[in-house]
């Protein structure tokens, strides 16, 4: 997803602000992509965009064998808001993604398909993992049948990505190894082997890859804040840290896992306790055993949340629901309010007006960069116990650019892609193929600037896929190698990378 921001020329550059200039975190920003779900029940984990994923409902589906009907299923993902979002006090935002699972066709049955490689044996639970590397040899598992030769391995990790996993040696007799720096994280593990003769796929057991640990696990251990009822009833779950996975959420006696809490129809707020009943994983003194469905087998930690009630708050410009975004300041010192928005609580408001910190109309022009707040209006909007329009002061930061623009020369037209990761290596993730498609202007070189309808590009510091010529599927598992480049928040180009992915069996790898 591209993160730059639009402007008509000569304005650019929009820099963040004191309070969130975001607004809300929704799965639109988290930008989920790539889920799916294997006829075996694998759950390919999506990519995500914006924020962590910190659970998830399931880890996988039952197998659907030839001539079974398709199942649609979901997993609700706990997406740990980031900061700098007007709803992140509330830490945590839930998305479902949904996938058709199919069952596999009559032509990929290994007693009867030699091309397919064929699994036997159970690969067992890994516990206990620290720096030190730990193996699987997936040659006394695997087996590559003689009608086609053998393609690679493809492995899935459901669960902390700080279990990390590597590949080595050839062909079917390769060995995968674990390791971590971090204690009491988990994850779950399917490898599949795929074979060059046709697309069926052959995978092996889920198992389980626990990190080493000590004594009990704690609820001071989880680092549970934030989480939020809203005065219907819905229920927001707090943040924590990824160790264990919430079971249950209960309310007293009541199980709320899945429905909302009670309305509170009195005029003031309350405060209600939840009740988080945390999964523990192996290697923990008190591991919740598998399968068990007594609350006693789990950790039981409480946080408290206040519920609004049915009386009318008043708005303050210091309330977080308050976020501002678009306005820029142009060359001549203009406050820009073309694509200015304010958000209260994700209402926009109206009878948005904005001066410098001053108060006057503009600023005056500038040689280099430089950084400026200003002072906002706008309408309150129904729902609050003051109305009318509320000033706040020094409520937006930007930086007002020099009167030199260097997009006043394009340079030649090349392309960079849609999507941008964090890491030059996201575009290797879950077998993802991502277009190149968007077109901007300037030299692939460090140092230059990407211009984009004649103003610098707002990369956001993330890593862009390019090619001299547009293409529906120039970048991520597509064979071949094709280049990503690192632009940073003035548009300026800061590295250059050639990624192959196919080269790497986890998919990580750059040449």
């Amino acid at each position: 997803m591209s993160t730059k921001i639009n402007a008509r020329s000569p304005f650019y550059i929009e820099a963040t602000a004191p309070t969130p200039i975001l607004g809300a975190f929704t799965c639109t920003t988290a930008n989920l992509t790539n889920f799916s779900v294997a006829p075996d029940g694998t759950i390919t984990e999506p990519n995500i965009l914006k924020g962590t994923i910190i659970d998830r409902d399931y880890t996988s589906f039952p197998a659907l064998n030839i001539g079974d009907a398709s199942e649609l299923r979901t997993v609700n993902y706990t997406i740990r808001i980031p900061d700098g979002y007007s709803n992140t006090a509330d830490a945590t935002y839930s998305c479902p993604q949904t996938f058709t699972q199919v069952a596999p066709s009559a032509s990929c049955d290994a007693s009867t398909n030699t091309n397919m490689a064929t699994f036997t044996g159970t690969i067992g639970n890994i516990t206990n993992l620290d720096e030190a590397a730990q193996t699987v040899s997936l040659g006394s598992f695997f087996t590559q049948q003689g009608g086609a030769t053998f393609k690679k391995y493809v492995v899935n990790r459901v669960g902390s990505p700080t279990i990390e996993f590597s590949l080595s040696g050839t062909g079917v007799s390769q060995t995968l190894s674990f390791t971590t720096a971090s204690t009491g994280v988990s994850a779950t593990f399917t490898v599949t082997a795929q074979n060059n003769d046709d697309t069926c796929t052959t995978s092996s057991n889920a198992f389980t890859v626990t990190a080493a640990a000590t004594g009990s696990l704690a609820c001071s251990d989880l680092n549970i804040t934030g989480g939020s009822i809203t005065q219907a009833g819905v229920i927001t779950r707090p943040s924590y840290e990824s160790i264990a996975s919430i079971y249950k959420v209960y309310v007293g006696a009541t199980d709320y896992t899945t429905t909302d809490y009670l309305a509170n129809t009195n005029t003031t707020e309350r405060t209600v306790t939840l009740k988080l009943y945390f999964r523990v994983p192996s290697g923990f003194d008190n591991a919740t055993p598998a399968g068990s469905t007594d609350l006693n087998d789990y950790l039981l930690c409480t946080k408290d949340v206040q519920q609004a009630g049915t009386q009318l708050s008043a708005l303050a410009c210091g309330d977080d629901i308050i976020a501002y975004s678009g306005f820029r300041i142009s060359q001549q010192g203009t406050i820009v309010l073309d694509e200015a928005q304010v958000t209260v609580n994700g209402v926009v408001a109206t009878g948005v007006s904005a001066t410098t910190d001053t108060g006057a109309a503009k600023f005056n022009e500038v040689a280099s960069a430089t950084a400026r707040t200003i002072d906002v209006t706008f309408d309150i909007p129904s729902g609050y116990s003051n109305s009318g329009a509320l000033t706040c002061e020094d409520a937006v930061s930007l930086t007002q650019p020099a009167s030199d623009n260097p997009c006043i020369t394009l340079g030649t037209e090349y392309y960079i892609s849609n999507q941008a990761f964090s890491s030059r290596f996201g575009f290797c993730d879950d077998n993802g193929v991502y277009s190149i498609t968007h077109a901007v202007n300037g030299t692939v070189a460090v140092g230059e600037t990407v211009c984009d309808n004649g103003l610098p590009f707002n990369g956001g510091n993330n890593y862009y896929a390019q090619n001299e010529n547009p293409s529906s599927s120039g970048a991520g598992n597509i064979g071949t190698t094709f280049q990503v480049i690192r632009i940073d928040n003035e548009g300026l180009i800061s590295e250059i990378h050639t990624v192959q992915c196919e080269s790497d069996a986890d998919f990580d790898n750059a040449l």
